[in-house]
């Protein structure tokens, strides 16, 4: 992902602004891609729906992307959802 902050950065001029957005923002003004976010952690996520969507969009190649929370337990660096941290 870092191609594509540098990217972005250059498209809206610094890096600065790039820091505090969105990955998915970025991925839609660089390929003008539609976007979907699921929000694993809100009271109506549905992970066999969000699962079957992640099916659907690997069979039609769309880009797809995941992002971990920053705060990883001190010693192992996972997080609750077993992502490595800034990965």
């Amino acid at each position: 992902m870092p191609v594509l902050e540098k990217a972005w950065s250059k498209l809206y001029g610094s890096y600065y602004i790039a820091e505090g957005g969105f990955t998915e923002e970025a991925l839609h003004d660089l390929t003008g891609a539609h976007i979907r976010y699921a929000n694993t952690r809100g009271a109506f996520f549905d992970k066999e729906k969000t699962w079957e969507r992640l099916l659907e969009g690997t069979n039609k190649g769309f880009a797809m992307l995941a992002e971990s929370p920053q705060n990883p337990d001190p010693i192992t660096k996972e997080n609750p959802n077993g992502m490595l941290n800034e990965n």
